[in-house]
Parts: structure tokens; C-alpha cells; sequence
């Protein structure tokens, strides 16, 4: 089991032309801005949007429509479809039987901030993900 940042792509519809929905594997060591730089630049270099709209969407800080959320081991980039990126500490990948590359995690459950204390407070229970790739 080894930790790391994973993103994974939040699709509003199945029709839309994103052709790799393969899970991304950033370092353990990864702050949460460099992983949002990241996610963003996954965001806008998508097949979503034209180039142009791409270069005139990359460098904003908070592009218009855009949701953006930092909540410690979990961050969101998007808009109905967006990027999550889970910091996850059990991250295994093996090779199935039939060759096919089998990823499994857990997320850490979704939080809300409480005010009064200032801190993340848990929201449900932590869920277990995973992703078969076949070459």
C-alpha cells in the first residue's frame, strides 16, 4: 500500500468527449496548491474546450463558472463536470488474472468546515474506490 494524491475525472453526462477517464497519480509529497495547479491544468487542456478557450481560461485564478474547494485531503476543479483529487494512504495497483491493471483506494469520507471550531468535521463514512484498465 503506498499514499498519493489520485484525481479522477466527476462526469455530468456520459456523452461528453472526455476519452481517458483513467485515474491520475500525483506524489504523496504534492502540497494541495501544487495538486489544484495540476487539476487545472487537466481541467483546461481537456477535450471540454477549444484551445482558445483554454488560453484565455488557464491563468485565471478563478476562472467565471469554475468551482474550486479545497478541503484538506479532498479538492474539486470544475464546473457540472470536474476534477476531484483524493490524498488517499492506501493505494494499491495490481495485475489481474486476465492482464488487466487493477487500482483500488479508499477516499476519505466527505467533511464540512465547522465554523466554530475552524477545523473539517467528517461527513459519512470513508469509500472504497476502484479502477480496472485494460490495455
Amino acid at each position: 500500500m503506498a499514499a498519493a494524491w489520485i484525481i479522477e475525472w466527476s462526469l455530468h453526462r456520459r456523452d461528453l468527449p472526455i476519452l481517458d477517464l483513467r485515474p491520475h497519480i500525483l506524489p504523496r509529497d504534492w502540497h494541495a496548491g501544487r495538486v489544484m495547479d495540476y487539476m487545472r491544468c487537466l481541467f483546461w487542456n481537456s477535450a471540454l474546450w477549444t484551445p482558445s478557450e483554454a488560453l484565455s481560461s488557464i491563468n485565471k485564478r478563478k476562472p467565471e463558472g469554475i468551482f474550486i474547494m479545497n478541503e484538506g485531503p479532498r479538492l474539486i476543479y470544475g464546473d457540472a463536470t470536474h476534477l476531484v483529487a483524493w490524498f488517499v494512504k492506501d493505494l494499491r495497483i495490481e495485475q489481474g488474472v486476465s492482464g488487466e491493471i487493477v487500482m483500488e483506494w479508499t477516499t476519505p469520507p466527505w467533511s464540512r468546515f465547522n465554523s466554530k471550531t475552524r477545523t473539517f468535521e467528517p461527513l459519512g463514512e470513508p469509500l472504497m474506490r476502484r479502477f480496472v484498465w485494460n490495455r
